[in-house]
Parts: C-alpha cells; sequence; structure tokens
C-alpha cells in the first residue's frame, strides 16, 4: 500500500448470493510505504458457502496510488501470531489514565537530566502547577508535568519522546492541553522530529505565566513535512528561571488524520453580555426571537426570580407550535465525547418545549441532543447531556430551540450553558430534583420534564382572594403614584438606568463591593428550587 491517494484495503465475508456489509471483517488505511506487509486474519466457521472479497480503494490519485497482493492461503484452524513487525502507527493518543501504561508508550529522553512524570491532585511547589487533571477536572485524575524544584537548574531541558509513527503522508493535527501556571514558568514546545534524517520543526512553543488554567492547543503537523517517514513528536521544557514556581503539565492528546481548523472544543457563556458577548447568534429575520433580560438594565423581568443575566422566549400572543433558535458559537468534538450543561426555567405552560441540537457547519444536518417539555414550576435547574465523541465528524454549532406552547404565561429561559470534555458534570447534574415528576431517571437524549396538573381551590375561595388581592394592589398603586409625585417635586428629575454589558459576578452570586448595581435591598432568588436572599 503505497501513494499519496491510498484509501483502504478491506476484506469481505460474505455468503453466497448475499451483499456486501457497511463495515468490513478487515480494514486497513493509508499509505504504509514501498514494502510488503504480511497480514493475517480469522475467517469465521460456517455451515453456508460463502466468498472472500478482497477489495482495494486508491483514493483520489490513481496515479500515484497502488495496491498489490499476492500469496493469499486459507488454511484449516486459527492464525497463529507470528513475531512480525506490525504496522508503524499514526496516532499517540493518550490522557495519562492507564494504569497498565501511564505514559502510553511516551518516554523520557535518555539525556535528560530531569524526567518528566505520571501525576495526580497538586504538584508539591506551592503557587503553581494545575490542582487537578484535565480529563476529569478533579484530583482524582492524572497528568504528565515537569517539576521545576531542586535538583531542576535553569537551562537545563526535559523532553519526552512519542513512539515511532507515520502519517501515512497525510496532514497530522495534535491537540492537547497544557498548564503553565507561576511566576517561575519556562518554555514549553512541541517538536516534530523524523527518525532517518536530521530534519525536525517546532510547530508550537510557548513561554511565561499562562493562567492558572488548563489551555487548548493545536499542533499542525503537514504532510509536506513528514510524507511517508517515520517520525516522533516530543513535549519538550526548558527552565528560565532561578525559582521554583514554574510547574508545566499536559494532558489529553490527540492526534487527527486532518489539518488544524481552530475551532475550539469548550466553552461557557453566562450571557452578561448577551448572545453576541459568547459569540452566539440568532436569526434576525425570524418572526419569533429569543429575547436577552439584563440584570443591569431597568425592564420588567420575565420571572418572578432575580438571577444574573438569562435568555429567555415568551409569547406575546397564543403562538402554539412556532418556534425561537439561537446558535451557539463553531465548535468541533475532536473526536471526544462532550457534556453540555445549563441552567434551565420552564414555567406557566404544560405545552412548550425546549429543544437542544447541534448542527453541522457544512452540510447543515440537524442532530437532536435532549429536549424538555412542560412546566417546572419556575425554579431554577442545572441539567446536563453528554454529546458522544461520533456523533459529529466536522465543526458545529449548538442550536437551542423554543417551541412556544398555547399561553402568553409560558416563559423558557436559559443561562450558564458550559461546554466541556468534563463529564462528571453531565453525571451530577443528569435530571433534575426528584419534586419535579420525570419520565426518565436515566440521561438520555429526549429527557422529558412535566408536572401534574395543579390542584384549584374551590371557587368561593378563590374569588375571596381575588378580591382581596385586587384591593390590596389598588392601594399600593396609590401609595406608590403619591410617592412618586412628592419625589418628583423636591428633585425635578428622574435618574433611569441604562444597560450596562460588561461582564458580571459569578452566575447566581454577588458580590456586595460591586458597585454600579442598583438591586432592591434583601431581594430573594430563586435558584434550583432554595430561596436565597441576596444583599445588594
Amino acid at each position: 500500500m503505497f501513494g499519496y491517494g491510498i484509501d483502504y484495503f478491506t476484506i469481505q465475508i460474505v455468503e453466497w448470493g448475499g451483499t456486501q456489509t457497511m463495515d468490513p471483517s478487515f480494514a486497513i488505511f493509508g499509505n504504509y510505504g514501498e514494502r510488503w506487509m504480511e497480514l493475517e486474519m480469522d475467517v469465521p466457521s460456517s455451515t453456508l458457502s460463502f466468498q472472500i472479497l478482497f477489495v482495494g480503494s486508491v483514493g483520489n490519485s490513481k496515479s500515484t496510488s497502488e495496491i498489490g497482493l499476492d500469496d493469499i492461503t486459507l488454511k484449516n484452524g486459527k492464525c497463529q501470531a507470528k513475531a512480525t513487525e506490525p504496522p508503524v502507527p499514526w496516532a499517540a493518543n493518550c490522557d495519562f489514565e492507564s494504569t497498565s501504561d501511564p505514559f502510553c508508550g511516551y518516554t523520557n529522553y535518555g539525556l535528560n537530566e530531569y524526567d518528566w512524570v505520571v501525576h495526580s491532585g497538586s504538584t508539591s511547589s506551592s503557587n503553581t502547577g494545575p490542582p487537578g487533571d484535565h480529563t476529569t477536572g478533579n484530583a482524582t485524575g492524572h497528568y504528565a508535568y515537569v517539576e521545576t524544584s531542586i535538583p531542576h537548574r535553569p537551562k537545563e531541558r526535559t523532553i519526552m519522546r512519542s513512539p515511532i509513527l507515520n502519517s501515512r503522508n497525510q496532514d497530522i493535527c495534535i491537540r492537547f492541553y497544557y498548564h503553565a501556571h507561576g511566576k517561575d514558568v519556562g518554555s514549553l514546545s512541541v517538536v516534530g522530529d523524523l527518525e532517518d534524517s536530521y530534519d525536525a520543526i517546532t510547530p508550537f512553543s510557548i513561554s511565561g505565566d499562562q493562567g492558572n488554567i488548563w489551555n487548548p492547543a493545536n499542533v499542525y503537523l503537514p504532510a509536506s513535512f513528514t510524507f511517508i517517514h517515520n517520525f516522533r513528536i516530543e513535549f519538550s521544557t526548558e527552565k528560565l528561571m532561578d525559582g521554583f514556581e514554574g510547574d508545566v503539565a499536559i494532558d489529553d492528546i490527540l492526534f487527527l488524520q486532518q489539518p488544524c481548523d481552530g475551532y475550539p472544543s469548550e466553552s461557557e457563556c453566562t450571557f452578561e453580555e448577551g448572545l453576541f458577548g459568547c459569540g452566539y447568534s440568532d436569526d434576525p429575520t425570524a418572526e419569533y426571537q429569543w429575547e436577552w433580560f439584563d440584570i443591569l438594565a431597568v425592564e420588567e423581568p420575565p420571572l418572578n426570580t432575580i438571577s444574573t443575566s438569562y435568555m429567555y422566549a415568551k409569547a406575546l400572543i397564543p403562538s402554539p407550535g412556532q418556534t425561537a433558535e439561537f446558535y451557539s458559537a463553531i465548535y468541533d468534538l475532536n473526536g471526544r465525547t462532550h457534556c453540555l450543561t445549563f441552567d434551565v426555567v420552564l414555567t406557566s405552560d404544560n405545552t412548550q418545549q425546549l429543544l437542544i441540537q447541534a448542527q453541522e457547519m457544512e452540510t447543515e444536518t440537524r442532530h437532536d441532543i435532549g429536549s424538555l417539555t412542560g412546566d417546572i414550576d419556575g425554579s431554577w435547574f442545572t441539567l446536563g447531556w453528554p454529546i458522544q465523541g461520533d456523533l459529529l465528524n466536522s465543526p458545529f454549532q449548538l442550536v437551542f430551540k423554543a417551541v412556544y406552547g398555547s399561553s402568553t404565561d409560558g416563559v423558557i429561559a436559559l443561562d450558564n450553558v458550559f461546554f466541556s470534555e468534563h463529564l462528571d458534570v453531565c453525571k451530577e447534574n443528569a435530571v433534575p430534583p426528584t419534586k419535579v415528576p420525570i419520565k426518565s431517571t436515566s440521561l438520555s437524549t429526549d429527557t422529558t420534564i412535566s408536572r401534574h396538573p395543579k390542584t384549584r381551590s374551590k371557587p368561593k375561595v378563590s374569588m375571596i382572594v381575588g378580591v382581596t388581592m385586587a384591593v390590596v394592589i389598588a392601594v399600593a398603586v396609590i401609595i406608590g403614584v403619591l410617592m412618586f409625585l412628592k419625589y418628583r417635586s423636591s428633585t425635578g428629575s428622574l435618574i433611569v438606568g441604562n444597560k450596562n454589558e460588561r461582564l458580571d459576578a459569578k452566575p447566581f452570586s454577588m458580590d456586595s463591593s460591586d458597585t454600579g448595581r442598583e438591586l432592591n435591598s434583601n431581594p430573594q432568588m430563586v435558584n434550583r428550587g432554595t430561596d436565597q436572599g441576596l444583599q445588594a
């Protein structure tokens, strides 16, 4: 299998008179160089007659691709394992979680003065290093890191090398996460080193403090460099300072046989700056729109709760079946399963619905992620859905689609949309609290939430309560008007608050030292079903 455009060589076992299946019994892909390889596979026993089909595909370049086949042998019994050299892999993925091989075949360079180590939890140095790994997001997971403390000295390099790889003359994108925090952080570089020559490239390098977070990196290794040569990837650090606050860590290394597209795989949106502050968008030509409630603006809130800013959908007229949509920024799963979580309210209409979908950018094909239906009592709930890594093979947008019900009282509200690889968050928020009747207690793509019909008071009691409330409201309005007139006569002007689109505090919390907010004293906010008093 040699050449630029090699595609698949597959073997199909087909019953006599049958047709080929979608998934072959054996498959090998790509350019393996100008050499013969001896391969074996077991043919399952059968009482029926069958054919063995050898299928070769040269891909998009017939003149530069050849697949050869020779010396076919069919014998009774299973294949005997032979000590033949396996094909060189093109990927070296690693999340450092394996108990049998934590380094996933990576090795420390023999001339290192100090080595990379696999670790969990925080590092031994103060004011540096991650508190936990990236894979799990907590202290139980593992990552690889380089310690800056003694005996590590300035100007020393520490190199971790991948197994021997071969890209089969294909572009490669290497994606990983790195943590480089502390005032004495040195440098981190990724080097591509050809095995049979002295050629090397350094497509990625950073130095200095990068913040106390896991940062994503995309490293492009073009086919024009690797061609059909074997190569290694090296993660190299250099200590530049005398101090000890500069540990460097990496995690979740992933190889993709494609160019790097640059789309992020993680994001968060709290809507403190509306849709556009997160790179989100809507369709301005659509008849129905989601609305943005800004906590810092003088406007009537759609919910009887005080929260941070959020998006909401509310019908002005009965609009059963009509929809409103908004879209996230463009993301890419990069072959990994992700978790989507958000805070949500559905209230006052048992017929309204929220649909969550993923739309591929190239084909505009939509995939259902989850759905919510009905009334969940006006409380904020945090819910989560996993998005499988093989669901989408190209960049996409998340779609939040509100389907209006038959009432103008219904409200659907969304806040704090988080999209990440931390699957434990999905497990924690798979279903709403047990006080809300649900159709299924397992996380699925169709989690339906509904409430039992509310019991109504007897007519006479309802009439008495209604009259009493009307009287109370009328008295309150009269008092309010009198106070307004008195205030206006003394000041001569009114102060009107304007929208403030700067980033607010952490969702569901407010800092008393944060000036610029004018809230009623001791407001009440319903946070996931619990009343919490907040001081303005």
